[in-house]
C-alpha cells in the first residue's frame, strides 16, 4: 500500500515539477531537499513525512489536493463549494447578488462559532473535527488504522501523521488534504479564504440555504 501511494505522489510531483518547467536540482534548491531525495519521490522510491511534504507544498504555494490527487475521492467540501457555485451562477444577477450577501453574512458567522476552527492547530483542528463527526478516539483509530496513542498524540500536537494516515483521516472525515491540514499552510487555494475554518457540514448548509432560495424563484 504504502508503495501506491509512493508511486501516485511521484507522479503528481514530476508533473507539477515539469510544469514550472524546473529541473530537479532548481527544483529541490527551492524546497531546500537534495536532489537526490526529490529524485527518489519523483521515482516512487520513497515519500515524504509530513512535514516535508508541507514544506514543498509552502515553497511553491501548492496545494496538498494536487500532489495527492487520485489518493482522496468525494464527497468532500469542494463537492459542496461546486453545487454551491451552480446554484448561485444558475440565478438571475439580481438573485445572485442578493443570495451572495445572505451567505456572506452566514459564513462570517458560522466562522465565529464555537469552538472555533480559526487560529486552531492542525492537532487541534484534527480533534474538533472528530469531534464534529461524532466518533471518540477509539472509533476514530479504528477506522483510520491507528493506534489511540498515536491518534492522541497527533491531536495534541506532539506527532505528525504519515500521508497515507493523512488520507485515511480526509477519506473518513469527507474532506481533501488541503483542508485538514489548512493551519499548516502559508495559503489555501480556496475562492475564500474562510471556508478553510468552516466544519464539513457547515458547507451543507451553505448549500441548502442556496438551494432553498432556488427553489423559490
Amino acid at each position: 500500500m504504502i508503495s501506491d501511494y509512493s508511486v501516485v505522489f511521484g507522479e503528481n510531483l514530476s508533473q507539477f515539477r515539469a510544469s514550472r518547467k524546473m529541473t530537479t536540482q532548481a527544483f529541490s534548491s527551492t524546497c531546500d531537499l537534495s536532489t537526490y531525495t526529490i529524485q527518489n519521490y519523483e521515482l516512487g522510491r520513497r515519500i515524504p513525512n509530513f512535514r516535508t511534504f508541507i514544506k514543498i507544498c509552502n515553497a511553491y504555494q501548492v496545494s496538498p489536493n494536487l500532489l495527492l490527487n487520485g489518493l482522496y475521492s468525494a464527497p468532500n467540501e469542494l463537492s459542496d463549494l461546486d453545487t454551491l457555485n451552480q446554484v448561485v451562477s444558475s440565478l438571475p444577477e439580481k438573485e445572485q447578488m442578493f443570495l451572495l450577501g445572505l451567505l456572506n453574512f452566514v459564513l462570517d458567522s458560522m466562522v465565529q462559532t464555537k469552538p472555533n476552527l480559526k487560529g486552531a492547530s492542525f492537532g487541534t483542528r484534527l480533534k474538533l473535527l472528530r469531534i464534529a463527526s461524532g466518533l471518540d478516539v477509539a472509533e476514530f483509530s479504528q477506522q483510520c488504522f491507528v493506534a489511540q496513542s498515536t491518534l492522541r498524540g497527533i491531536e495534541s500536537d506532539q506527532h505528525d501523521p504519515s500521508l497515507p494516515l493523512l488520507l485515511a483521516m480526509c477519506m473518513r472525515l469527507n474532506t481533501t488534504p488541503e483542508y485538514l491540514v489548512a493551519p499548516a499552510l502559508n495559503k489555501v487555494s480556496y475562492s475564500d479564504s474562510r471556508y478553510q475554518y468552516l466544519r464539513p457540514e457547515q458547507f451543507k448548509t451553505l448549500v441548502a440555504i442556496a438551494m432553498y432560495l432556488n427553489n423559490r424563484k
